[in-house]
Order: C-alpha cells, then structure tokens, then sequence
C-alpha cells in the first residue's frame, strides 16, 4: 500500500476544512497532517515505508520536499488563495490569537512594519514557493498545466474536493470552512496592497492562472 493523495498545504487556505474533508472519505487514522513547524520536523524524519500507512498525507510542506518522499505516483492537490486576502487572514489569526507565537511581534508593530518584517523574516512565504520545483511562477504554472498538481483557488475550493473524491471513488460531503475571520483589523487594505502586490506579484500570476482555462482542473 503507499500514499494516494498528497495535499500541498500553503498557510492560510483552508487547509483545516481540507484535512476534515480527507479524513471524512478515509477515516482519522488513514490521514495524516504535518503543519507548523514540529509536524514538519516530525515528516522530514519518517521514512517512506511509515508513511505509507496512510491514503492521504498533506501539511506545510513543498511540492518537491514531498516528490523525494513518496515519489510522482500519489494525485498532489492544493488550494491558492487571493494574496491579499491570505496575508490579512494570516495578520488576523496572528493580531488576536494570544498563543501564537507572532502575537506580541504584531502587537508592537504598525500593520505596515509587520508586514515588512513578515516579508523580511518569511513569516509568510510565497504560494508558488510551495507548488513549484525552483520557486518559479513558470514551474508552477507547468506543473499545474500538466496536471502534477491540482489547484483551485478557495472560491472553488468545493469542485477540487469533489473531484478528489472522484478519483478516490469515495463520496464527500463538503463541510464549511472553518476559521474564516471576520474581525476588524487596524489596518488600511489600500497601504499596504501595493507592497503586497510587488512582492508577491507572482502569486498573483499564479491565482489568476489557477482560475484560467490553462488550468487541468478546468480544461
């Protein structure tokens, strides 16, 4: 037996909702998710034969980190989300949840230095970081065409399950994604877009061309 799916979990885009999703069609014990930094300490240090005990496996880890682990045979999938709404989910989670480890940083800071030293100590990393083979806007967009990753953007987060579940021959019942915010922030959207945008102006690329007839998913 080895690893079916694989789920490219970019920080931020409903990877809870995703995870719940997997172990719906395959059980809790058949799913196996390696987030933040000690979960992903824990994968880099099992090998391929423990990890394929599980149908799905997914977490905070690049494409190519998880290709020399289990190899091109299992479906990688993963969810994009609009680069600005990412970064203001993420500086949500971060400015209100006392135990994360970023809470005083960003209590301290205007919006914009956070988002500076965010950028500047890759507290928040690009999406094509993690779906290409060079951090390269073209190597994603080849992987995706050829369909080595399956991508969606959050909107149509729902017809990725789906067709997942097909390719499993499982039935899924789309839950809710969860930890959407919905609070306030002390930050203006028009100040700090522009940085966004010309750093991250490749993800734009990216989330733009998920959504684009070039994309397997969709084609």
């Amino acid at each position: 037996m080895a690893v079916k799916f694989v789920h490219i979990h970019i920080p931020k885009t409903a990877g809870t909702s995703v995870t719940s999703c997997m172990r719906s069609m395959f059980g809790n014990n058949k799913v196996a998710h390696f987030g933040r930094w000690q979960r992903v300490a824990l994968f880099r240090s099992l090998t391929r034969e423990q990890l394929s005990d599980y149908r799905c496996i997914g977490g905070h880890v690049r494409y190519e980190e998880f290709l020399k682990k289990v190899g091109p045979r299992p479906l990688y999938f993963t969810i994009l989300r609009e680069p600005v709404d990412r970064y203001i989910s993420f500086y949500s989670d971060v400015y209100y949840r006392d135990s994360h480890l970023l809470h005083d940083v960003a209590r301290s800071l205007s919006p914009v230095d956070f988002l500076h030293e965010s950028i500047s100590k890759n507290y928040i990393l690009s999406q094509t970081l993690y779906v290409s083979r060079d951090n390269s806007l073209v190597s994603a967009q080849k992987l995706i065409r050829e369909g080595k990753i399956i991508a969606a953007s959050l909107e149509n987060h729902d017809q990725l399950l789906a067709f997942i579940a097909s390719k499993a021959g499982k039935n899924v019942k789309i839950l809710p994604r969860k930890n959407k915010s919905k609070r306030d922030l002390p930050v203006d959207i028009a100040v700090i877009r522009p940085l966004i945008q010309e750093v991250f102006q490749d993800d734009f690329k990216l989330f733009d061309f998920v959504n684009s007839d070039k994309n397997y998913l969709f084609s």
